[in-house]
């Protein structure tokens, strides 16, 4: 046990560890940053925006009296992003971490360090999971006023919540990653087994009865959805808001059974599944091909494509949110044109607020997830290379800039022109949603850029230490929250659409603005990285 404690402490602090000192142009070294107290104060406002949105949720199920439906939608919330995030994750985590080979030299068996990348594993959704589940309890009963026994119970059952969807993920991203290890191209066809596992999600949800009009029955319709989606989520709201012990019972079981049943397969396969992913497979033969001449730009930003796209976790983590924004639209065009229709005749009262709305909602999936955040450390070892070839540093900085913006730009624009001519909006409308959402889009790619200029990491021996848990990520994903939802709620609260005009237009300055400082000090900045 005292081994096991060791490594699991070892994998932990690696999230949370100090990043490595650098040198600033002046050569002397600059004091190394704890990206600890900036996690925390990120996940801090993570719990409050969780806070917020439970808070707008019990609003909405009050007056309907179904006030134990925010208990099951968070608890479905929680286990569709953890099952997404395991399948993603899979393969970093549990096989291939750059110390593999100190750690199977360690005197401690294959079993011990199987069962401390599981626990890692658990514990980095848990917190995620706690983040969802218990701001909802609290505010359930702020407004429910529930036994004391209810904390309890829902302290306990978050701590199962997270292991049917790990295992199930996990399983998922293991056979796939595996079976996929030795293709020429298994990164791209990883990526997009994950997509399509994903979308047939999206296709399920969407094919389930539709709400019912009648305000009088959607309790019950509401309830039946969420029943069909996921069963385990009304019996995780029965269990604490009716008492149902046996519903707890079998919650935990189930829970403790898939978990078991996955640990037993990852230590059993444990070393096959590491030798297998972590090998690299060559053609035998070798034919050289056309010899091409590229621009440095050019060059750049094709080097920079390929590093984005060969990391599975780095372009699902980042770049999903503009592909299944797109594929959902299309989706809802082609074969769910009723779904939008409560939205539309919901804003038919607010139709000057129909552009700034939906701007809001698609800049915030990309505001929270552009992959400049990384784009600095994900360098790690090769940053060397960036350093000393004969480039310069702003035409280093911007082709991560032209890579940050090469999935958002036209996956906005198709989504813009989809649902304009989906719901018979007039074009002006889709005018102003892409005048609203492109200066957005643009700000928060600079702005990713610039935060992991200012905190990076480059120590790190799994790529889920600067993609998924970095501080960047932490901070622009808030940044992306806040950002773009906090304006449009005060422009609605207010009765003023122009204002939402006026934020973007100041974004678009704040953007252009940041840009030109970080091409004035590009050179200082890269050679005070490493």
């Amino acid at each position: 046990m005292k081994k096991l404690a060791i490594l699991v402490k070892l994998q932990l602090s690696a999230l949370f560890s100090r990043s490595a000192s650098s040198r600033a142009s002046s050569g002397r070294k600059r004091k190394p940053q704890s990206n600890f107290t900036i996690m925390l104060v990120a996940s801090v406002l993570m719990v409050a925006m969780s806070f917020f949105y439970s808070y707008i949720m019990a609003e909405g199920f009050k007056p309907l009296g179904m006030m134990e439906m925010l208990l099951s939608t968070m608890m479905l919330a929680t286990t569709v992003l953890t099952l997404f995030s395991a399948i993603a994750r899979a393969k970093t985590v549990l096989y291939v971490f750059g110390d593999y080979d100190l750690m199977m030299s360690l005197p401690v068996s294959t079993r011990t360090i199987a069962l401390s990348r599981l626990i890692s594993f658990y514990l980095l959704d848990l917190l995620y999971a706690a983040a969802f589940l218990i701001p909802a309890g609290v505010i359930y009963g702020i407004y429910e006023n529930p036994p004391f026994i209810f904390y309890p119970n829902l302290i306990l059952l978050t701590l199962f919540v997270p292991l049917i969807p790990l295992a199930v993920g996990g399983l998922i991203g293991t056979l796939v990653s595996a079976a996929l290890s030795k293709f020429k191209y298994k990164n791209a066809l990883n990526t997009a087994s994950q997509m399509l596992f994903v979308l047939l999600v999206m296709v399920l949800a969407f094919t389930m009865n539709s709400v019912s009009e009648n305000m009088s029955d959607i309790a019950k319709v509401f309830s039946d959805r969420l029943g069909g989606i996921y069963p385990l989520s009304i019996m995780f709201a029965e269990a604490l808001h009716d008492g149902n012990i046996q519903g707890e019972l079998i919650l935990i079981g189930v829970s403790l059974l898939c978990g078991g049943l996955f640990g037993a397969f990852v230590m059993g396969f444990f070393k096959p599944l590491c030798t297998r992913m972590q090998a690299v497979y060559r053609n035998r033969s070798f034919n050289l091909k056309r010899l091409e001449g590229r621009g440095k730009l050019r060059a750049l930003y094709m080097r920079e494509w390929k590093q984005y796209t060969s990391s599975t976790l780095y372009f699902v983590n980042t770049g999903f949110s503009s592909i299944l924004l797109v594929l959902g639209i299309l989706y809802v065009a082609f074969f769910g044109k009723n779904t939008l229709q409560p939205i539309v005749t919901m804003l038919q009262d607010y139709q000057s607020f129909f552009a700034p709305v939906l701007a809001s909602v698609m800049a915030w999936l990309f505001g929270m997830s552009s992959s400049t955040c990384a784009s600095i450390s994900i360098e790690g070892k090769t940053l060397w290379l960036s350093k000393h070839l004969p480039i310069r540093a702003n035409d280093w900085l911007r082709s991560k800039i032209l890579v940050g913006l090469t999935l958002p730009v036209p996956t906005a624009l198709i989504a813009t022109v989809t649902i304009t001519i989906t719901l018979g909006l007039p074009a002006i409308v889709a005018l102003q949603i892409i005048a609203l959402l492109m200066p957005l889009i643009y700000f928060f790619t600079v702005l990713g850029l610039w935060i992991n200029l200012k905190n990076n990491r480059f120590d790190w021996k799994n790529e889920v230490e600067v993609v998924k848990s970095g501080a960047p990520v932490l901070i622009l994903m808030l940044c992306g929250m806040a950002g773009t939802l906090i304006p449009i709620a005060i422009s609605l609260s207010a009765g003023i659409s122009w204002l939402c005009y006026v934020t973007s237009g100041l974004y678009l300055i704040a953007g252009i603005a940041l840009r030109l400082y970080i091409a004035k000090s590009a050179e200082r900045l890269r050679s005070a990285l490493g």
